[in-house]
């Protein structure tokens, strides 16, 4: 495991420490790595950047020599996606729809021959909204959503109750929607900036670091590292490195010492024990009994509605709901949905009956 950590460490140094530093520690990685075999993905994010950092300094082993196929490689892929991000942010702008660029799609605002995974998704980030119009828009230009199963006609219920949606386009190209409830406190740092002329908004690099580390499905450890590590060289700012320091202290990272070494900041405090107290559970022997059944419906059709969107009818609001319980239960089919409105009214029944869940 410490080797393990070493040599990645070795990796992280060649591809951002200043070029002296980095070309010792590329050798030491390169005759230590088993390169020839197998390169895990976690160091092949960082190889294009390496390449970068060491260029003009002479560098003339077998696999420096790779690397600028690589970097090629990455370019010509990342420019489709940008073309495809492109697309988008026109048909958004057209519309009026803000979109936010989440990563780690969001390397190609920065880098152009940054690497991402091949099932690497395009994640945008709007308002829930929009969500109805901002589907129909893309529909509109030969995206499909994921989800062929509900009802066209319910459609707008599903998105209501879902927290994102996939699309995808005729070349296969997938798009990742994420909504965002207005309720709740957005992103405080948005950049604005634009792709192929058109106007989107990105996570500032403190944010984007902080949802690098908090959001699932953004790989290990070193993935992680190497990821923030890129944003921070694209776009450099302190209070973003102290954000990468604290998550990795918190963590108890074996990475801290190298990073904090790239960052050339001093090595953060030891952090202190929290000994924070809580008060006591309030006595609920007294308590009112779960509301009535009544009651309940009415408060979830009330949060329903508001989910919807003010300019909802009655009537579509009826004729939204199957799709609406559908994303809220997870169903794959419409005729699941019996079976499930019987279950869950069987569940209210037996804990008002006080029979348990």
């Amino acid at each position: 495991m410490r080797d393990a950590v070493a040599l990645q460490s070795a990796l992280l140094v060649a591809a951002f420490s200043d070029p002296l530093e980095a070309e010792s520690a590329w050798a030491r990685w390169q005759s230590t790595s088993g390169w020839e075999q197998h390169v895990d993905f976690e160091s092949y994010l960082l190889l294009p950047r390496v390449y970068h950092n060491l260029g003009g300094r002479g560098v003339d082993d077998a696999l420096y020599q790779r690397l600028k196929g690589l970097v090629r490689r990455c370019w010509a892929a990342n420019a489709a996606m940008r073309g495809v991000l492109g697309r988008v942010a026109q048909l958004f702008e057209a519309d009026a729809i803000d979109a936010v660029v989440l990563p780690p799609g969001a390397l190609l605002l920065h880098d152009h021959s940054a690497v991402l995974a091949p099932d690497t998704l395009l994640a945008l980030e709007i308002d829930r909204r929009h969500a109805s119009r901002t589907v129909a828009v893309l529909q509109s230009a030969g995206w499909c959503a994921s989800v062929l199963s509900v009802p066209s006609w319910s459609f707008p219920g599903f998105i209501a109750a879902s927290s994102h949606l996939k699309m995808t386009n005729a070349a296969g190209m997938q798009l990742e929607l994420h909504w965002r409830d207005s309720l709740q406190t957005p992103y405080r740092d948005i950049v604005p900036t634009k792709i192929a002329g058109h106007p989107v908004g990105s996570l500032s690099t403190e944010a984007s670091i902080q949802f690098l580390f908090i959001a699932p499905g953004m790989g290990n450890e070193l993935a992680r590292i190497s990821r923030a590590l890129l944003l921070l060289h694209a776009a450099p700012a302190g209070a973003a490195w102290h954000c990468l320091l604290r998550h990795l202290q918190e963590r108890s990272s074996p990475f801290l010492h190298t990073v904090t070494a790239l960052s050339g900041l001093p090595a953060l405090q030891p952090a202190q024990a929290h000994t924070a107290t809580f008060p006591p559970a309030p006595d609920t022997t007294d308590a009112m009994h779960t509301p009535s059944f009544a009651r309940q419906l009415a408060v979830r059709w009330s949060h329903y509605r508001r989910l919807l969107g003010e300019g909802t009818s009655f009537e579509q609001s009826v004729r939204y709901l199957p799709g609406y319980l559908m994303g809220k239960w997870n169903l794959q089919y419409p005729h699941q949905l019996l079976p499930g409105i019987w279950r869950n009214l069987g569940y209210h029944w037996r804990r008002r009956k006080g029979y348990g869940a």
